[in-house]
């Protein structure tokens, strides 16, 4: 009897010799047995809103395993961070797993965000950063696993920056299939079956176009973003960061997110339907302004950043940025100050 058939036979309940074929005549007992046990998918209620986690409509579902992608510097980390405030700003709970960067590194990328979005109190309620968690020692006890389950279970996200890094922990291959899923049967599954998001951030490959190592990497989750942008923003310098969906398994997440950063100015991420344009509108009205200050400066005038609000009606970070872009450009220069505000103008 073949692996198909005493699998039927067996599924069906019933004791018939080796020459037993499936037929109209099985015992419909072990049938119905199944059928009890089994989801009915008729019977289940799809007309309830999908539950987000919150500050994250059409960015990361309660329960969903997401990667965001990208190669050094490419902006995953800044979009995380600030994703992280809005998220608690909005009243989630974050538990961001950092094996990756600088402790004051991350300090100094959170501090301007939480700031400008009068977040800090959210931030300090809401947010739990644990750099260098030894996540491996902790499922191997059972007493740390026991608290860590406890404070997993009132977690809405779980950031675990990177995946390369925490990999190594366990001692696993990223180059392996099997060492993966083995790593996320172990931690990112089982919190997703207890409605927890988990967001992994994780580094491309040499072609830029998927997280380097091993296919199930993406395979192994609901959703994937490829981040870029981050090469263009720094403290001084103002630009967007943008996360294209390479992966979804679901039609209800934004085919691509956008999030302005750096110059002292931070925007929440932001979703948005259709394809990603190359370059948008904001983009282009900024550098646009840019270059008319470059213009204007060349010519002698002097500028601080209430001038640049009046007369391109932007705010003052947005303002203090672009002029600080001037000056990594070598265009401008700090030459004094005005009632305490900076002046730029020409290099000396």
């Amino acid at each position: 009897m073949d692996a198909d058939t005493e699998a039927a036979r067996l599924v069906a309940g019933t004791t018939a010799d080796d020459g037993w074929e499936p037929g109209p005549d099985i015992d419909p007992e072990g049938w119905t047995e199944w059928q009890a046990a089994a989801v009915d998918l008729l019977s289940v209620d799809t007309s309830g809103e999908i539950e987000w986690v919150p500050g994250a409509e059409r960015i990361i579902r309660k329960g969903e395993r997401q990667t965001w992608v990208a190669n050094y510097g490419g902006g995953k980390t800044q979009a995380a961070v600030q994703f992280t405030v809005q998220v608690c700003k909005a009243g989630g709970r974050v538990v961001y797993v950092d094996v990756e960067n600088d402790g004051r590194e991350m300090a100094e990328r959170l501090k301007p965000v939480a700031s400008q979005w009068d977040a800090e109190q959210a931030v300090k309620d809401r947010l739990i950063y644990l750099p260098n968690l030894d996540l491996p020692a902790i499922l191997e006890d059972e007493k740390l696993m026991d608290a860590f389950v406890r404070l997993m279970l009132a977690t809405d996200l779980l950031v675990i920056d990177s995946l390369t890094r925490v990999l190594a922990g366990f001692g696993y291959d990223e180059d392996s299939n099997k060492d993966i899923a083995r790593f996320m049967r172990r931690l990112p599954d089982a919190l997703a079956a207890s409605g927890i998001a988990v967001l992994i951030l994780d580094n491309t490959g040499h072609d830029e176009s998927r997280a380097r190592g091993a296919v199930s990497k993406t395979a192994l989750i609901e959703a994937a973003y490829a981040v870029s942008g981050g090469k263009s923003i720094s403290e001084a310098k103002h630009g967007t960061i943008k996360l294209k969906r390479t992966r979804s398994r679901s039609g209800k997440l934004a085919d691509y997110i956008t999030a302005e950063a750096g110059g002292g100015d931070y925007g929440p991420l932001v979703a948005h339907e259709g394809p990603a344009p190359v370059e948008t509108d904001k983009i282009s009205a900024r550098e646009k302004r840019r270059a008319e200050l470059a213009d204007k400066i060349r010519d002698g005038k002097q500028f601080t950043a209430q001038d640049v609000v009046d007369g391109w009606l932007v705010t003052v970070n947005t303002a203090r940025g672009d002029l600080n872009t001037l000056v990594d450009d070598g265009v401008a220069e700090k030459i004094g100050k005005q009632d305490r505000a900076d002046v730029y103008g020409l290099p000396a």
